[in-house]
């Protein structure tokens, strides 16, 4: 019977790993120092999904929240992906999925100004009526909304089973006949339906 018992941290162990484990698993408590670490990868997480800095100003706005140096804040950028990544199977599935938000962020907020907005002549309002450029603008984006989908990557399935392989023994000296051909296949089985024994049947 296999042991279900989870895998047990080293004493000395790497604050990578068992904050990872925390994410994924849940089994283990982190020490105060894993603590602060995870609090500035859960910072950084949410500085890379924003998109609103380069690396050197996420690193200036780490080293300012947390007053790390530039070195300590690089390594939590890098580090920040490999956790979110492992924690959501794959890079290009977490960045995709983000990436498919704000397209529909997007389209919500034209559909909204094009279709639930009213324009005032005078005294008098009158539904909006978008022109053929933002019906194109709408209709782009949501052609890369439907690209964009298509492009995420499937899970993958760890417990498909390979196909079976049957493996058949000879005896010495037996060999497996070449098939035959439908014609003589027919010939030979009424040649075996129709043969009489020496009883007469």
């Amino acid at each position: 019977m296999m042991d279900k018992r989870p895998a047990l941290l080293p004493k000395k162990r790497e604050a990578f790993i068992a904050i990872k484990r925390f994410m994924m698993d849940g089994d283990v408590t982190l020490r105060d120092e894993e603590e602060k670490i995870l609090n500035r990868w859960i910072f950084t997480d949410a500085l890379l999904k924003a998109k609103d800095l380069d690396e050197e100003g996420m690193i200036a706005k780490i080293v300012e929240q947390f007053t790390v140096s530039p070195f300590t804040a690089r390594n939590d950028i890098y580090y920040t992906q490999r956790l979110f990544a492992d924690s959501r199977k794959i890079v290009k599935k977490y960045l995709i999925h983000h990436h498919l938000d704000r397209i529909d962020q997007d389209i919500q907020r034209l559909r909204k100004l094009l279709f639930n907005n009213k324009k005032k002549v005078g005294d008098e309002e009158y539904d909006y009526v978008p022109d053929a450029k933002e019906l194109a603008a709408l209709a782009k984006l949501h052609e890369t909304y439907t690209y964009t989908l298509n492009s995420m990557p499937e899970d993958a399935q760890l417990d498909k089973q390979p196909p079976p392989v049957f493996q058949f023994i000879l005896a010495p000296g037996q060999v497996i006949d070449k098939p035959m051909m439908l014609e003589d296949a027919k010939k030979q089985a009424n040649d075996i339906i129709m043969k009489q024994n020496p009883d007469g049947t």
